[in-house]
């Protein structure tokens, strides 16, 4: 039963425990001192050091392979969000909820959720208009339209 105290047994547990805490956590940190704790055991069964080494080696391994890998690596697990023009850019009909005045934001209703609206008309409540985007570039504000202008607007 004296191998179960050998250090590079210890390291290698503890690899996996890192491994195991990164799974249960967000944030991809954990697994980086997974990575140091298993050097340093492949290190121990290679060479003899003492404990302040070990703790050294453990340290600037850790660091050095989250400086350098996290990012590559958070990249390769998170993988690539395609845009979609169709998704960025809201149209369609809404609802008028909130009167709505040149110069003066109103509310509608679109997609299932209400929204600030702008318009160069007045539309009153009730009445149907058609989205054609955000007004003057802000996304939380809608700029309405009459149905039949359409795009022209």
């Amino acid at each position: 039963m004296d191998w179960l105290t050998e250090p590079w047994l210890l390291w290698l547990l503890a690899a996996g425990v890192f491994v195991v805490v990164e799974l249960l956590t967000p944030g991809f940190i954990v697994i980086f001192f997974g990575i140091g704790a298993l050097v340093v055991s492949i290190l121990l069964l290679i060479f003899n050091f003492g404990l302040t080494a070990q703790v050294w080696s453990f340290l600037l391994i850790s660091v050095a392979s989250l400086v350098i890998l996290r990012k590559t690596l958070v990249g390769l697990f998170q993988g690539r969000e395609e845009v979609d023009q169709l998704d960025d850019t809201p149209t369609g009909t809404a609802l008028v909820v909130k009167e709505i005045k040149p110069g003066i934001d109103g509310r509608v209703s679109f997609r299932g959720s209400f929204w600030p609206a702008q318009a160069e008309q007045h539309f009153n409540v009730d009445d149907t208009v058609l989205v054609v985007g955000y007004a003057a570039g802000i996304k939380t504000i809608l700029k309405v339209v009459k149905p039949d202008q359409g795009e022209s607007a």
